[in-house]
């Protein structure tokens, strides 16, 4: 049997780690793709909570609770946003004519795959009871 470890060709190479390649980017690149990405992430999260947190300032003003508009998103931002809507939501199923406990309110809106959603339906029966948030029926010619 022969040995392939005389062979050059089966030799390892070292490695430097400095040298750029295309699988390796340059030293530093690395960190500066981090921080637009974590720069990014953030951007995103500071859009998503924002825009939750005015879902919850409607529902929160159409149901006159505390602080109106601006008390809901700022109880949102403050990372209570479920506990409004364990407030506001049973409310607002009063006014349409169904039955809604705080409790279940508050799970829906804690939990991450029915929060966004579910404050948004909230949100979508507090406009159809202000009126002309319903879809008309159009004729069909």
């Amino acid at each position: 049997r022969s040995s392939n470890s005389s062979n050059p060709a089966f030799r390892a190479k070292p490695v430097d780690y400095r040298e750029e390649t295309p699988c390796r980017p340059a030293p530093g690149a690395l960190a500066s793709a981090s921080a637009a990405r974590s720069q990014a992430d953030a951007a995103c999260a500071f859009e998503r909570s924002s825009a939750l947190a005015t879902v919850v300032g409607d529902i929160n003003e159409f149901v006159k609770g505390p602080g109106g508009f601006c008390g809901g998103c700022l109880l949102t931002f403050c990372g209570f946003g479920a506990c409004v809507m364990c407030f506001t939501a049973p409310q607002v199923a009063e006014k349409a004519g169904f039955e809604e406990s705080g409790a279940l309110a508050y799970v829906k809106a804690c939990l991450p795959c029915t929060g966004c959603c579910y404050m948004c339906e909230v949100q979508r029966e507090c406009q159809i009871l202000k009126g002309g948030g319903a879809p008309q029926q159009l004729e069909m010619k």
